[in-house]
């Protein structure tokens, strides 16, 4: 996050583009071990301490109640999407507005998918119907990846198709 793009951290790119299309000021989930990333983002963003790093679900977990109290759709981001347009953002946005969808989730098509989370969608609605953390053993390639970019509508956490909330769908 704190690796330079065009004389920048990487993670103030994604912070501008964050506050371009919300109108509102970032707040950026840091851990303990990294007041660095907190120094960086001080001018941009407020900042919240997630006490043990334990993933993106773990990481909302962690910001206080009472900064959790606004109004319409919560968009979660990476640090390191330097290259995240606000035209992506909005349209993410504009959709899962539309479809009134729990959670709508951003996924690539990349080139080299080594490290990123896996997406698997139903070949006849398109919604996601697992995210699996570990390596798959199927003969068949992925052909979805995930960011951890993601719109999540406030109270209405993401479900797996079993019904069962769903932490894994903010892995990336």
């Amino acid at each position: 996050m704190l690796h330079s793009l065009a004389g920048r951290p990487l993670v103030l790119h994604a912070l501008g583009v964050a506050a371009e299309v919300t109108g509102r000021r970032p707040l950026v989930v840091v851990s303990p071990d990294q007041p660095e990333v907190t120094d960086a983002v001080a001018s941009q963003a407020d900042t919240v301490e997630q006490p043990h790093p334990r993933g993106t679900g773990d990481a909302l977990r962690s910001i206080p109640t009472g900064q959790r109290q606004h109004q319409g759709p919560l968009l979660v981001l990476s640090g390191d999407v330097p290259l995240l347009r606000a035209a992506t953002l909005q349209s993410l946005l504009d959709h899962h507005q539309a479809t009134g969808a729990a959670a709508t989730l951003l996924t690539i098509t990349p080139h080299d998918p080594k490290g990123l989370g896996r997406i698997l969608r139903d070949p006849q609605t398109g919604r996601i119907t697992t995210a699996p953390s570990k390596p798959s053993k199927r003969r068949t390639p992925w052909r979805r990846w995930a960011s951890t970019t993601a719109s999540s509508s406030p109270g209405r956490p993401p479900r797996s198709a079993a019904g069962r909330w769903n932490p894994s769908c903010w892995r990336a």
